[in-house]
């Protein structure tokens, strides 16, 4: 079996399956984009597309693409059919960029060799790059497209199964053209080229198990006949399942494999040296403490946690203080999302009553959404006068806040409620809900900005997704959105954006935000929201959401971004002036400095670490507390959480360990000389928090 070695430019390719193949791609310049299974890539550093995925070439130059069959895997690694390859976990990247750039020579244009090359990669990738499953690997395509999300997943959970148009359209209640038409449109793909070229690929690991039989394979993916499934075959494989059964029995030791190299051009030389230099050699970076830096004001945001209802509140409480203590939250606030009059019950009074004093100790404050004035008299009754009754509960009136949030209301009505709370309850804050009036077509940020001045409200909070409500509001005040929607849209709303606080921030938006395509990091988190702190209310986030896009303390398809984790590392940084440096915050303080450096921000670079020198006039010993906050891996098969799970909390000890440690900093304490600088090595898409003690 023979590997190819390619270098792609100026390549764009439609959607198709990667079948037989494990493809290895790097990048010799910024400007290559891939669609990997749904998701856009940005490709830095490398990707690896494995057997059964879906990928695209949307827009390629200058990239290295090595195809490895995938027998020469099977050979190595039996269960390969319960594993993928991740780029991201490779330790080792510059010795698989030196391997394959070796072998791009001018002498080796379009010939086959036979090297051990193929066989060293195969080995780095199966001990670095290796993320072992449970069960049989499968591709999670995401789309914008719920529907077709639902469909795709119907198609993975039934795939031993015969698979028609009409037997999906049956599930769904929908016609079999519109399924056609999701396909055609969407994913550029036809159904039935989906259903069967992903039964292919995956047939192809039980089709080089010893004790399989073509027929057995053929009858496990419910194809009609042995005839049926090896026509398919061919279709993908151009041999019959047969013949590929015999090549793998009668290939080759994979120490020695031959390697396919296909046309290298001259220019490509002095691109290939010129990478090398760039990639293997670490730019040091030098922070100077004893030169000011440009200052500014870090304010306290909001933070706000939503829940679904009192009992989520309950269990969220009796988890939190070891898994994800609230005091790492600047400001943290509760928001009951379904609290109606049927939960106006004695039992969830006395509950709210014992919940309330363990939020007050953790600094944390309490949201419930107000509707109407009937509702309020609801509330008054059967919740503040049994808190105004007893003297020992008036604590609370201080840490609870009322949202209005019904779109019947009219402004006079809104500000009469308003009136009628504070004269009773005067320590309550109000907040206002701006989703339903800034859902109507003809809103402007200038009527934005006179409806939030006529309410005068503590605060406001908008759910609406930020990008598009940030691009549909630009467009509308006819501003270009050449450079940032969502920082013109904020600087827009002026002195009223202080008062908002965003609930609906996904991947996607922070993505876009810096016009990077890759997986969204802790770094570009903590960067968005240095970016955005100072001018906005605050951040919210759902404590459990079971969507791939959108950021939560929990998802089910990852362990999220760590935003408990970001969160408290930027703690000591707000509500201080803080000085700005090129890659993250500084604190000068009587005894100590406090550094907060999140990598270079440059999400296009290939550099896999970087170094930092913090040079320094001290004149003793210095002791540091040192922290490193590194990304997660995204698991891309299987979700971390259940559906129950997300909707019940049932979350055991130790899948709550797992979630809170998967990426919980590395803490340290280490001793520095006074006669040299601090010498830092930082891994890419790392956070580091430094405390010096002089």
């Amino acid at each position: 079996m023979t590997s190819t070695l390619s270098i792609l430019n100026n390549v764009t390719t439609p959607l198709k399956r990667c079948i037989n193949e494990i493809i290895v791609l790097i990048p010799l310049s910024d400007t290559n984009v891939v669609n990997l299974n749904g998701t856009v890539h940005n490709v830095q550093s490398g990707l690896i597309i494995n057997n059964c995925d879906l990928y695209q070439y949307l827009h390629v130059n200058d990239l290295i693409e090595l195809k490895m069959p995938l027998t020469l895997f099977v050979e190595r690694e039996s269960s390969l059919a319960n594993c993928y390859f991740d780029f991201a976990l490779l330790k080792n990247y510059k010795t698989l960029y030196g391997i394959l750039t070796r072998n791009l020579r001018i002498e080796h244009s379009n010939t086959t060799i036979t090297t051990t090359d193929i066989s060293n990669i195969i080995s780095l990738l199966l001990k670095e790059a290796k993320t072992e499953l449970s069960c049989q690997y499968l591709p999670q395509f995401m789309s914008k497209h719920k529907l077709l999300n639902d469909i795709l997943d119907y198609i993975n959970s039934h795939l031993n199964e015969t698979i028609h148009t009409k037997t999906v359209a049956q599930h769904f209640f929908i016609s079999q053209s519109y399924i056609s038409i999701l396909f055609s449109n969407v994913m550029h793909m036809h159904f039935k080229n989906y259903v069967i070229s992903l039964k292919i690929a995956l047939s192809l690991n039980d089709l080089l198990s010893p004790n399989e039989s073509i027929q057995s394979v053929a009858r496990r993916y419910n194809f009609m006949n042995l005839s049926t499934f090896t026509k398919h075959f061919k279709t993908y494989l151009n041999v019959p399942p047969k013949v590929y059964v015999h090549q793998f029995n009668r290939q080759m030791s994979i120490c020695h494999s031959s390697l396919k190299i296909n046309t290298i051009a001259q220019d490509y030389n002095t691109l290939l040296v010129t990478n090398h230099a760039n990639t293997t050699t670490p730019l040091a970076y030098t922070l100077d403490l004893n030169h000011p830096k440009e200052s500014i004001y870090l304010p306290i945001p909001k933070t706000l946690i939503k829940v679904k209802d009192i009992a989520t509140l309950s269990k969220l409480m009796h988890i939190q203080d070891e898994y994800f203590n609230l005091t790492h939250f600047p400001n943290p606030h509760i928001y009951i999302q379904q609290f109606k009059e049927n939960d106006l019950t004695h039992f969830n009074v006395q509950l709210l009553l014992a919940i309330m004093p363990k939020l007050i100790s953790k600094g944390c404050y309490l949201m419930l959404p107000l509707y109407s004035k009937d509702f309020y008299r609801l509330l008054d009754q059967y919740l503040f006068k049994v808190i105004n009754d007893e003297l020992v509960y008036h604590l609370y009136f201080s840490h609870i806040k009322l949202i209005f949030q019904d779109e019947h209301l009219s402004t006079i009505q809104i500000n009469a409620l308003k009136q009628l709370i504070n004269n009773h309850y005067p320590n309550i804050s109000l907040g206002f809900l701006l989703d339903n009036y800034i859902s109507q077509s003809a809103i402007t940020i200038q009527s934005i900005i006179d409806y939030i001045n006529n309410l005068n409200m503590d605060f406001y909070i908008i759910n609406q997704n930020i990008n598009l409500l940030a691009n549909k509001l630009i467009y509308t005040t006819n501003k270009m959105a050449e450079n940032k929607p969502i920082l013109d849209f904020i600087e827009a709303l002026g002195h009223c954006a202080n008062k908002v606080i965003f609930t609906h921030i996904t991947r996607n938006d922070i993505n876009l935000y810096f016009k990077s395509y890759t997986d969204t990091t802790s770094v570009k988190f903590i960067h968005f929201l240095v970016d955005l702190i100072p001018r906005v209310g605050g951040f919210g986030f759902p404590l459990l959401i079971n969507t791939n896009d959108d950021i939560a303390l929990l998802n089910s398809h990852t362990t999220g971004l760590s935003i408990v984790h970001i969160y408290s590392m930027l703690l000591p940084f707000m509500g201080q002036t803080v000085q700005l440096h090129d890659l993250g915050l500084l604190i000068n303080r009587n005894n100590h400095y406090e550094i907060i450096i999140y990598d270079t921000c440059d999400y296009t670079d290939n550099l896999t670490k970087h170094t930092i020198l913090i040079k320094h006039n001290f004149k003793h010993r210095c002791q540091a507390l040192n922290q490193i906050l590194k990304s997660p891996q995204i698991v891309k098969n299987n979700s971390t959480l259940n559906n129950n799970s997300l909707n019940m909390l049932h979350l055991d000890k130790l899948l709550l360990d797992n979630l809170n440690k998967i990426s919980q900093p590395i803490t340290s304490i280490t001793i520095h000389d006074a006669s040299i600088p601090l010498e830092i090595s930082l891994d890419k898409d790392s956070i580091y928090y430094l405390k010096l003690y002089i």
